[in-house]
């Protein structure tokens, strides 16, 4: 009896130069953080010299509405300077919730956490193996170098479709090909996972050493 209803993200600023306050004010992910900022700021007012990082707050932040209020909501404490600057951080910084919201609002680490813990245990290994990709990567190309005697395509197959039937992965039509993508956001968010388990090094050793391991982007830290 239940319907999905797939929200799209706010829509942010293109990484080009942007020429005035008016055409940033245009998008709808501006709207929110300078909405938010205002009522967080008193006499808080958006300036020219203020779009470049506004913009990269937007676009880092996927355009989510949770993470942008959040962001918002440490002008005080950081200014927008800081907030940029503090972006590599972000399940530190985002964490000034409503204090009405419910427990999974009040950070962003608590609403990953809370899809999470609703995955099964193939589902989480297969999400935290994916973010080694940086990019867009098709489906055949995360069976090619993740399928192992316990990862077996199959399963890898229905996890990934699993995962983006649960929003944690987007899927991009493009040329008749279809594409899975991380958010910013939920990326760093596995990332973060597969290093405190152990396993990133030995996931990115496997991956180099597979057919498309010369072909997929993965990020060495």
């Amino acid at each position: 009896g239940e319907t999905v209803v797939r929200l799209p993200p706010l829509v942010v600023p293109p990484a080009c130069e942007l020429q005035s306050v008016a055409q940033v004010m245009g998008y709808s992910a501006v709207q929110l953080f300078v909405s938010r900022a205002r009522a967080r700021q008193q006499g808080f007012v958006l300036r020219e010299q203020d779009l470049t990082a506004v913009g990269e707050i937007c676009r880092r932040l996927d355009g989510l509405p949770l993470a942008i209020e959040l962001a918002a909501a440490q002008i005080d404490a950081f200014a927008l300077v800081g907030l940029q600057a503090q972006l590599d951080n972000c399940f530190q910084l985002l964490t000034q919730g409503r204090r009405t919201a419910v427990p999974r609002h009040q950070t962003l680490k608590a609403a990953l956490d809370w899809s999470y813990e609703r995955l099964s245990p193939i589902e989480q290994t297969v999400l935290q193996h994916l973010a080694v990709f940086q990019k867009a990567f098709t489906l055949d190309t995360a069976i090619d170098v993740m399928s192992s005697a316990v990862l077996l395509p199959d399963r890898v197959r229905n996890a990934v479709e699993r995962l983006a039937l649960k929003s944690l992965l987007s899927l991009e039509q493009g040329s008749g090909v279809s594409r899975y993508r991380f958010l910013n956001t939920t990326r760093t968010y596995a990332l973060e996972k597969l290093e405190r388990n152990g396993a990133l090094r030995d996931v990115e050793r496997r991956y180099a050493r597979s057919p498309s391991g010369g072909q997929v982007a993965f990020q060495l830290v």
